[in-house]
């Protein structure tokens, strides 16, 4: 069976089934709608289209039919796609026509084949417009008695400190320009690591004299010679795919993109619905969803001047300033797990996670 077939989906498929597909597919990122019959491809979903949806206020238990309708309306419907026997060249000139990375090989009965990856016909350069910036400074006083002599993000994870985990991980993503926000037991972090020449990364502290909150010490950086600044919490694990976050921030031509993460909440009481005093609905024990701060932000260096040098602000607040001058900002939900090491259980939680992955 072609392996693709592993990631494909049927008419009583859920929203949750494509993006476990999605996640099963990897560097691919598409998942696919076939007849069931014939195996012609009818639809083409990527995370683009689940995050949509989700936005749209699209569950992840409805059916594969609610994401077709809301990709019609978005106009999101059509794929790209390409026969057998073209050559490398003319896949590369129609991706970039159409500005994608990838494309789908199909036979002359629409039965998908494979998909082609640009990077597979051309060499490519590295993200060398996108800076890091991990923010490492707190006092991480939740996390007490483990940060009296040890800061937050040097906790370690499986024997490995989690901002060492974080920048390792970012660099497979080509990502070489560090900058890492400093304050509490400060010297842990930059004895450790020093200048990053033995991770072959170059490495900047922004050394705070007062805490600066999550924005201020960006007014820090001295020579801002990137586009964009990733921008991300020391004490979060994501395995989220950088790639895809940078090329969306950049293809909806964002100044902010904020990545955002589904929540959900169950009320322990029923609820009731009234129209005045008239009953209208009961729901036991409903389940509330929401989107929360996942931490991870791309800002694009031109709006970077308007924060004030060495000026207390968190970034939350500097993205509400932003959003009232309406710089376009956008969500960019995510599906991978995501553990913010914010309490002890919490700690205890991230270490077995990566244990078990580590002996898989």
């Amino acid at each position: 069976m072609n392996k693709l077939y592993l990631y494909s989906l049927n008419s009583s498929s859920l929203v949750k089934d494509v993006v476990y597909n999605l996640n099963l597919a990897g560097r691919d990122g598409l998942a696919f709608f076939h007849d069931e019959d014939s195996k012609e491809l009818l639809y083409v979903f990527t995370d683009g289209d689940i995050r949509r949806a989700l936005l749209n206020g699209i569950s992840l238990n409805a059916n594969i039919f609610d994401l077709i309708n809301d990709k019609k309306q978005n106009g999101k419907l059509n794929y790209i796609f390409e026969t057998h026997d073209k050559s490398s060249e003319e896949l590369i000139k129609k991706m970039e026509y159409y500005g994608i990375r990838q494309i789908i090989i199909l036979d002359e009965n629409k039965t998908i084949l494979n998909i082609v990856h640009r990077e597979d016909l051309v060499q490519f350069g590295k993200n060398l417009n996108t800076s890091v910036l991990i923010m490492a400074g707190g006092f991480g006083k939740r996390l007490l008695p483990y940060t009296l002599e040890t800061p937050k993000p040097m906790l370690k994870v499986n024997d490995i400190p989690l901002l060492e985990v974080q920048i390792d991980r970012l660099k497979k993503f080509n990502l070489e320009h560090f900058f890492i926000s400093v304050f509490y037991l400060k010297d842990v972090i930059k004895n450790y690591f020093k200048d990053g020449a033995s991770k072959s990364i170059h490495i900047k502290y922004l050394e705070e004299q007062n805490p600066l909150g999550t924005a201020g010490c960006i007014s820090l950086i001295e020579n801002k010679n990137f586009d964009n600044l990733l921008i991300l919490n020391g004490d979060i694990y994501c395995p989220l795919d950088i790639t895809k976050l940078i090329n969306f921030h950049n293809h909806n031509s964002c100044d902010i993109t904020m990545c955002v993460k589904e929540f959900q909440y169950q009320i322990p009481y029923g609820t009731i619905k009234t129209d005045g005093l008239n009953l209208i609905e009961i729901s036991e024990k409903p389940y509330i969803n929401y989107f929360v701060n996942a931490g991870i932000y791309i800002i694009n260096k031109n709006i970077l001047s308007h924060l004030k040098p060495n000026t207390k602000i968190d970034i939350t607040d500097f993205i509400e300033n932003m959003r009232q001058l309406n710089k376009i900002i956008k969500c960019y939900p995510i599906f991978d797990e995501w553990i913010d090491m914010g309490t002890p259980e919490d700690y205890l939680r991230l270490n077995e996670k990566l244990k078990n992955s580590h002996n898989e």
